[in-house]
Parts: C-alpha cells; structure tokens; sequence
C-alpha cells in the first residue's frame, strides 16, 4: 500500500502518508499491527477453514479477535481515526481487516465503542463503499458456506 500512494498517490501522498516522523512513526505501528497481529487472527481460521475442512472458529480464535478490537480501541482512544486527526493509509488498511474479522467474530459495538463509531465512518467513505465492501461481502459468504460445507461432512 506504501509503494502505491507513493507511486500513484499524488497530491492526496501527504495526507495519507504524512511525511511528519511522528505521525509516520505512528501511522507505520498501526500497519503493522494489522499486518503482524490482526491480519494473522483472521488468517488463522480462514485457511484451515477453506482448505482443511475447520468447521468453526475455536474460542481461542475469539478471544485472539476480541484482544485485537481491544487493541484497535486503544488505537481509537487517541484519534478520530487509527493514527492522526484525518484518515490515512492505515485506516485503509486496518478496515478491510476488520470487515473481514467480523464474519468470524462480529464487533461488539457496546464493548468497543470507539471502534464501531469509527468503522461506521469508514463505511460511509465513498472508496471503501466501492473498493472494500464487495471484497469483504465476498469474504464473508465464502467463510458462511465453507463453514456450512464443512460441518455438513
């Protein structure tokens, strides 16, 4: 995602990556919080799920999502938004995962308050109604049916 705005980002680079070391610094963390820890939390039950049969998600896989809403939450205790006052690559980022993460474990939005309010801002944003919506409605019928397939065997 980096390469890309840098490559074809234009004039909308700065604000979505922003050159300040502090905000980039932050901006870096939250990337790879959702790369190193709640990307993989989804991973983990996807894959076995479609290519070996897993009929549900365990409850140490909830509880791994539960921790990284908790997680994401804090990240929301700071900001309007994951990582600085105005959306930027990593809100991209870290909303398709956690689309994805909720065909597993759907967002308590009583528990995680500031995390639902933000997610719902981020629905409302016209890209992420065109580039991530279909991708994570897609996701998420595969894991209903392989779910269903899976424990009809």
């Amino acid at each position: 995602m980096i390469y890309l705005l840098s490559k074809y980002g234009g004039d909308k680079s700065e604000a979505l990556y922003p050159s300040d070391p502090r905000t980039r610094a932050i901006v870096n963390q939250v990337m790879f919080f959702d790369t190193g820890i709640f990307f993989v939390r989804i991973k983990v039950v996807a894959l076995p799920t479609i290519m070996e049969g897993m009929k549900a998600a365990t409850e140490k896989h909830l509880r791994d999502l539960e921790e990284a809403y908790g997680m994401l939450e804090a990240y929301l205790s700071r900001n309007k938004y994951v990582a600085a006052d105005h959306i930027t690559i990593a809100d991209l980022s870290v909303a398709g995962t956690l689309g994805a993460a909720q065909a597993i474990l759907p967002l308590n939005a009583e528990k995680f308050p500031k995390v639902a309010k933000w997610y719902a801002s981020m629905q409302e944003e016209t890209f992420f109604k065109n580039i991530a919506t279909p991708g994570i409605a897609k996701f998420n019928a595969a894991m209903q049916y392989y779910w269903k397939k899976n424990n009809a065997q």
